[in-house]
């Protein structure tokens, strides 16, 4: 008989659903750094700090419930994974805000804002889901669209990359859009992974 990612405890919902809503909470963080001339930005990046620290508490809060709330070691390994990765999706959303801002990049760099926008997007997805992103067999829409959002980031990358880097930008403005950019594709690669265990979690059911 197939296991099932199913939350046994009715405290559970709530913290996955808000887990899953800070990746939304921190790419409009981001966007908003981004967005904002440097002077402009403390108050943005305090919020977008404090959205990172209640990821990690909540991950941490989820996973030491786990034993409690799911009976099988299938149950239990896939859980941490999903989580762990929700976690680190926000984290690096994070730390592309404060590299931004760390950096002192002028607002709304071209080369930077269409990876933003995707975040934003990749975020959203998930923040959609909340709690039902563990009704692992009605994920395969997030996890298509997730490919999908993530094809167009790296060509985004491919293409922002080339223009950062062609002959005549000035060169520490682009090595520090660079450093950026690097970082957001990592926020990208962040929600393909997670796309990777969902889809991998699911299978595993039948």
């Amino acid at each position: 008989m197939p296991w099932r990612l199913t939350p046994r405890s009715r405290s559970f919902g709530a913290p996955l659903h808000r887990l899953t809503s800070l990746t939304s909470a921190a790419a409009g963080g981001l966007r908003d750094v981004v967005g904002l001339a440097p002077h402009e930005r403390l108050a943005t990046l305090i919020d977008l700090k404090e959205v990172e620290r209640e990821s990690v508490e909540l991950r941490r809060s989820i996973l030491a419930t786990v034993d409690d709330t799911f009976v099988t070691p299938v149950d239990r390994r896939d859980l941490v994974a999903i989580v762990t990765e929700i976690d680190r999706c926000t984290g690096r959303l994070e730390l592309a805000g404060d590299l931004t801002a760390r950096l002192g990049l002028l607002p709304g760099p071209p080369e930077l804002a269409r990876h933003v926008d995707l975040l934003v997007l990749l975020s959203d997805l998930v923040s959609r889901r909340g709690s039902d992103i563990l009704h692992l067999r009605s994920n395969a829409e997030l996890v298509a669209e997730t490919h999908r959002l993530v094809d167009a980031a790296d060509l985004a990358y491919r293409e922002s990359a080339t223009a950062l880097l062609r002959t005549g930008s000035e060169p520490l403005t682009a090595v520090r859009s660079m450093t950026v950019l690097d970082r957001l594709d990592e926020a990208v690669q962040g929600f393909a992974a997670l796309a990777a265990v969902l889809d991998s979690a699911a299978r595993s059911e039948f």
